[in-house]
């Protein structure tokens, strides 16, 4: 599941108190971003881990520009 944020340190508080934690973290530029998505923006990417689990289903997705 990505889930869009724009204030990624209060998203990771929320959801560490569910039991998650800091994954990996990746970026993208806008045209490898828009490729994948299609969004024109850079993104940043958290993924959260569950407890002890090795892999997670669940990213904090932060573009670089919001659309409305």
């Amino acid at each position: 599941m990505c889930i869009g944020v724009t204030q990624p340190i209060l998203a990771i508080q929320c959801w560490q108190q569910f039991g998650y934690r800091i994954g990996q973290i990746g970026e993208l530029n806008t045209e490898i971003a828009y490729q994948l998505y299609g969004v024109n923006s850079s993104l940043k990417a958290i993924r959260l881990y569950h407890e002890e689990a090795d892999h997670g289903l669940i990213r904090l997705m932060t573009w670089q520009t919001t659309h409305k």
